[in-house]
């Protein structure tokens, strides 16, 4: 998996220096909603309270307005079971985005998205340390153009973080956020 990572971060700076002019085309940032599992191996699965979070990041076109290559970092907030606190989820990830205009609306574009990417995970719990884990994420979600720099978008991603063997935290996050083009 880290092979992979690799090669994702080394066509980011590839892109990024054929296009060293700009060095970004938009930024990005989203609120949270993140419903977050805990899966034992063997035990079953915990469902950890739900928690609000925040992404940011920015963007490089590769095809203006149809694929692009997007870094971005993002915190799910505090996560509890009962009350009591775990911690949260750091995540830094690599995408490659998809966000073709599929119609218009009063001259607004409707954009369906589609993301896959790398994500390097850090989870800061109480008492039991920090834990490490890169992987594969995806999404799929909906963009409005409100202005020809602005677009509105509602978003859904999964990550699966590996804690130790046989533990893992499934996570679920809708977003409502704003993309903003220079």
């Amino acid at each position: 998996m880290n092979k992979i990572f690799a090669i994702v971060i080394g066509m980011v700076m590839m892109v990024g220096t054929a296009h060293a002019y700009k060095p970004v085309d938009y930024v990005t940032g989203t609120v949270t909603y993140n419903d977050i599992d805990l899966d034992v191996n063997g035990f079953g699965t915990v469902n950890i309270d739900k928690t609000v979070g925040v992404t940011v990041g920015a963007g490089k076109d590769i095809f203006k307005n149809w694929l692009a290559v997007e870094g971005t970092y993002g915190q799910t907030g505090e996560a509890s079971i009962g009350g009591t606190d775990l911690g949260e989820v750091k995540t830094i990830g690599v995408w490659l985005v998809a966000d073709p205009t599929i119609f218009k609306i009063n001259h607004m574009p409707v954009k369906a998205i589609a993301r896959v990417g790398g994500v390097y995970n850090k989870v800061n719990t109480h008492g039991l340390g920090n834990f490490y884990d890169t992987g594969m994420a995806y999404g799929v979600g909906v963009g409005l153009g409100i202005t020809k720099k602005l677009d509105v978008i509602l978003d859904y991603r999964v990550m699966d973080v590996d804690l130790v063997s046989g533990v893992d935290l499934n996570i679920d996050t809708v977003g409502l956020g704003v993309n903003y083009r220079f």
